[in-house]
């Protein structure tokens, strides 16, 4: 297997490294515009001048079709370069970016190209400009790709009613058993809620869930946040959990850590958030990483209603529970109820841990994906 990607996330590099460090058999190409060197700096400079000039003419809608790639893709020559050159006998693109260079790289080779949808980009809370450049994207290239992988069963729906004649297939955001860590015993005395993303923001949910923890008032609760997050955010986060009457000390944030670590920080606790809120419809449509973190690592599940997370929930009644965000006294009274239930919670853990364990893992995830690929030779 061969890698065409950009490096722009410094934080990100060194878990990259230890991927591939994993898979010597991979190579790689990659473009470095994050680093503190003159090169680095240059191409982020440089490309950043063309991305305000790109954004002006999509904007405006001053060009033609076919130089929606150009435009759309910062980095599109050096990509197609690169890809050209690996001669592959499938391109498979990862972002909406990228369509247009796999396609186009796999005309030159005379080979296939597929399209592995992590969102449903086309559904993202985005300018106008860049979703129209999105689906016109996907548009124009899509029909031509041997096969379509989503992140989720209603993305691959949602593809499906897009592009037919298309093979789309649902290849879920779950991990490797190695990542699993021991079945951990929180302590139950004090119950412990857990949510984490690359970046702590609004419109997440987490505001709502504090006014919902604000009303555990019979029980001792602490809630921990992992990643990133703006310091005025921060403030407001930690305004709002005094003004719900919550002791300061019993609210963590947590720096963004490496991949393998999030599932040993999960599984102290009790419970994990899946806390999306449908503004748009790919969070409508999206199953995130964060659930099956929450499965691997034997957290019981407090899922937002989104329509991905009830399908979800239907399929696996018994893995936790639903609430309302925009129900505070509601998903309250449900969460109270659930806390005077230690040993149904710590039951649903241990079977959320043995799922995770059995079926809901990567390991028997990635036949699906093999299968699809195998499939374009056949």
């Amino acid at each position: 297997m061969h890698l065409v990607y950009t490096r722009h996330v410094a934080y990100l590099i060194e878990a990259d490294q230890e991927i591939l460090a994993e898979h010597p058999e991979w190579t790689v190409d990659f473009l470095d515009w994050c680093g503190p060197g003159i090169k680095p700096r240059s191409v982020k400079y440089l490309s950043g001048i063309k991305r305000r000039l790109a954004d002006l003419l999509l904007r405006r809608r001053w060009y033609s079709k076919s130089l929606l790639p150009v435009l759309f893709n910062r980095f599109y020559f050096w990509q197609l370069k690169k890809a050209v050159a690996a001669r592959a006998d499938l391109y498979i693109a990862h972002y909406p970016e990228s369509i247009a260079v796999a396609a186009r790289a796999a005309r030159i080779n005379h080979a296939f190209f597929a399209y592995d949808a992590e969102d449903f980009h086309r559904g993202e809370d985005l300018p106008r400009h860049k979703l129209a450049s999105i689906a016109t994207a996907e548009d124009k290239f899509l029909p031509d790709a041997s096969y379509i992988t989503a992140a989720s069963p209603l993305i691959a729906s949602a593809y499906r009613e897009l592009f037919p004649l298309v093979a789309v297939n649902a290849v879920e955001n779950m991990f490797s058993l190695k990542r699993q860590p021991p079945l951990a015993e929180p302590d139950d005395r004090r119950y412990s809620f857990f949510w984490f993303s690359q970046t702590i923001g609004p419109k997440r949910g987490i505001e709502e869930f504090i006014r919902i923890l604000a009303r555990m008032r019979e029980h001792s609760i602490r809630l921990t946040l992992l990643g990133n997050i703006n310091p005025k955010y921060k403030t407001i986060l930690t305004a709002l959990w005094k003004n719900e009457g919550l002791n300061f000390s019993d609210l963590t944030f947590l720096e963004t850590v490496k991949e393998n670590e999030i599932f040993k920080l999960a599984a102290a606790h009790h419970f994990g958030l899946c806390l999306e809120r449908p503004l748009v419809l790919n969070k409508e449509f999206c199953l995130s990483n964060k659930l099956y973190t929450y499965l691997l690592s034997g957290n019981f599940l407090i899922l937002s209603r989104t329509a991905a997370q009830q399908k979800f929930s239907a399929d696996f009644p018994d893995t936790g529970i639903l609430i309302d965000l925009e129900n505070v006294d509601s998903s309250a009274k449900q969460i109270n109820l659930l806390l005077s239930r230690p040993d149904f919670i710590k039951r649903t853990r241990k079977q959320n841990y043995e799922l995770g364990r059995t079926t809901l893992n990567f390991d028997r995830e990635k036949d699906k994906l093999l299968s699809q690929a195998a499939g374009v030779w056949k």
